[in-house]
């Protein structure tokens, strides 16, 4: 995982191993480790961290498009 930084060094501008546990430690209480952790590999790799930051700072207006793909596909059987 590769982590960026913005210029000034205060807020990351891509995944951190700090974002990877946050989202699973919020996602298995609702999901399994496993189903966690194949989600948040797939939007490390897929969806661009600008879109990732948005959702997790207002996770009440609902999984970006891309997101809630992820998370069908990591279902079991998606």
């Amino acid at each position: 995982m590769v982590v960026t930084t913005n210029p000034d060094d205060t807020l990351p501008t891509g995944y951190t191993e700090e974002n990877r546990e946050q989202f699973i430690e919020g996602c298995t209480r609702a999901g399994t480790e496993e189903q966690c952790t194949c989600v948040i590999d797939r939007i490390e790799a897929e969806v661009p961290f600008e879109v990732y930051l948005d959702f997790a700072e207002n996770p009440t207006g609902g999984l970006p498009p891309e997101i809630q793909t992820i998370v069908e596909d990591c279902a079991p059987g998606g």
